[in-house]
């Protein structure tokens, strides 16, 4: 795998600007150090509260190459998982988004 630079040298304060190399944006080896060397490392926005209302909606979005579940708890909380059981790795919803009444059920 070729090294592809995330970060270039910025301590010339000089610097007014550079080119992106279109490699930033077509490079899968690329793709996965951003992912590896920043995005892992931040906070990222998965949704609206406003978008699960209701005790038990639910909302599944893509962050990089993993699913996260979003869930509205009973005392109105909200809380985040990966979208996969323990059991087998499979995943919990199929869909973007749902309700469940009790609780997410693996299908094995």
């Amino acid at each position: 795998m070729s090294e592809l630079r995330i970060v270039e040298d910025w301590s010339d304060p000089e610097t007014r600007g550079h080119t992106i190399p279109g490699a930033r944006y077509t490079s899968k080896e690329f793709l996965e150090q951003e992912w590896e060397g920043m995005w892992t490392r931040v906070w990222l926005l998965l949704g609206r509260e406003a978008e699960i209302p209701n005790h038990g909606d639910w909302q599944m979005e893509e962050v990089g190459p993993e699913e996260i579940l979003m869930v509205r708890q009973k005392d109105g909380g909200v809380k985040a998982f990966y979208n996969v059981c323990q059991h087998r790795a499979n995943p919990l919803v199929d869909g973007p988004k749902g309700h469940v009444l009790r609780r997410f059920v693996c299908k094995y």
